[in-house]
């Protein structure tokens, strides 16, 4: 089991919360997200900011959104045809 990083996460979510400045997204847009390092089952976020991209499905209000947390790796993907 690895070791998580609670206190780097701590004070870059201080640094994140103080700036202030409000981000205009919408539906459907995929945005770079610090999900930070969760307790449990959660989705963490990876790298020194603790980023993954994320879905954004619903938004609520300007600061508010349901979102899905996606992938950051990049696949090959395989045709049928490309089997045959």
């Amino acid at each position: 089991m690895t070791q998580k990083n609670y206190k780097d996460w701590h004070v870059l979510k201080s640094e994140i919360e103080n700036v202030g400045q409000e981000k205009k997204f919408r539906e459907r847009e995929i945005w770079w997200c610090s999900l930070g390092e969760n307790i449990g089952f959660e989705q963490d976020g990876k790298n020194e900011k603790f980023e993954r991209p994320v879905l954004i499905l619903r938004k609520f209000n300007c600061g508010m959104f349901f979102g899905i947390p996606l992938t950051s790796q990049k696949r090959r993907i395989v045709f049928m045809r490309d089997l045959l």
